[in-house]
């Protein structure tokens, strides 16, 4: 049933030898298919629909159908989708709500069709990229992940930013967030904590390497900064 997509066509088809309008096209299909007229859809022709039941008279028709979203695509069907490299911008981001790391990438479905799904969709990092070790650093540092180390940010000794520069892997303190964060796989706040619950130290002794040796003592005394 995941596969059973359709794309709206710009523009008018051939069908049976004569110019038809609203047609679609499917992932299965060869011929251009159209909304059932029965369908509550049949007026608005969403851009991307999925539907259940194919019925064929003069035309091949499509019945039990749905509007869709691009995301949803994405979300449901990830191994009908083929994604290009992560986009600059908008830049990665930590999402709260799924608590994973997201980036923009530009996508297609299908491989009898291929469909754009537009400029760039956001979907979650890729897991076979050591980049999203390093934008949950940086919002690590920012104070995005533990709100409870926002309070230190004014005073790092070095910019966040430093954890996605290509250079980062030139500074130390860069490096050893890096690889400490590869070494335990994490990327979202789940695992964080629940490494902090068999390692309280975890992260404490790099993360002072970012601030004011006088602030350590403070750090130390809210480590580890499990959110409340």
């Amino acid at each position: 049933m995941v596969d059973r997509l359709a794309k709206r066509i710009e523009g008018p088809v051939v069908v049976n030898g004569h110019k038809a309008n609203n047609a679609y096209q499917t992932l299965l299909l060869e011929e251009p298919v159209f909304i059932h007229p029965s369908s509550v859809l049949v007026n608005d022709l969403p851009t991307f629909i999925c539907y259940q039941e194919l019925h064929e008279t003069t035309r091949i028709f499509i019945k039990d159908i749905c509007g869709i979203q691009m995301d949803w695509i994405v979300q449901l069907n990830p191994h009908l989708c083929s994604f290009g490299p992560i986009e600059d911008e908008p830049c990665p981001r930590y999402d709260e709500i799924q608590d994973k790391m997201v980036c923009h990438r530009k996508a297609t479905i299908g491989q009898r069709v291929s469909w754009s799904l537009g400029p760039s969709i956001e979907t979650v990092f890729p897991l076979d990229t050591i980049d999203r070790f390093r934008w949950f650093g940086k919002y690590f540092l920012d104070g995005i992940i533990c709100p409870r180390l926002l309070q230190f940010h004014p005073a790092l000794l070095c910019s966040s930013n430093a954890m996605v520069k290509s250079w980062a892997s030139l500074m130390e303190r860069t490096q050893k967030f890096l690889n400490a964060l590869v070494a335990k796989q994490i990327d979202n706040r789940t695992q964080l904590i629940e490494i902090w619950s068999a390692e309280p130290q975890y992260l404490l002794d790099i993360y002072c390497t970012w601030l004011p040796e006088s602030l350590h003592t403070q750090v130390r005394s809210v480590w580890p900064p499990i959110p409340k």
